[in-house]
């Protein structure tokens, strides 16, 4: 039932860019699950970025990492929904 109610459970139908981050030391989601979607996300041609933050927990302890998600998240939608970046 919950692999059911899962988005991964969708993952044929996935056609729009996907942009991940993950901390490698996050305890919340492990790791492998972010490794094992961009295993899916390749092997179905889905445009995807990654970002790991070595050392870095489930929502980052500094300052200076989520500002540069921020940025990269301005610049993935900038290139994907034709903005100015």
């Amino acid at each position: 039932m919950s692999y059911t109610s899962s988005a991964i459970s969708q993952i044929d139908t996935w056609t729009s860019p996907v942009l991940l981050f993950h901390g490698d030391d996050d305890r919340n989601v492990a790791f492998s699950q972010t490794v094992g979607l961009v295993q899916l996300l390749r092997a179905r041609n889905v445009p995807h970025e990654v970002v790991v933050f070595p050392d870095d927990v489930h929502d980052s302890l500094l300052h200076r990492r989520w500002v540069y998600t921020f940025e990269r998240m301005d610049a993935f939608l900038g290139r994907h929904l034709g903005g100015a970046k």
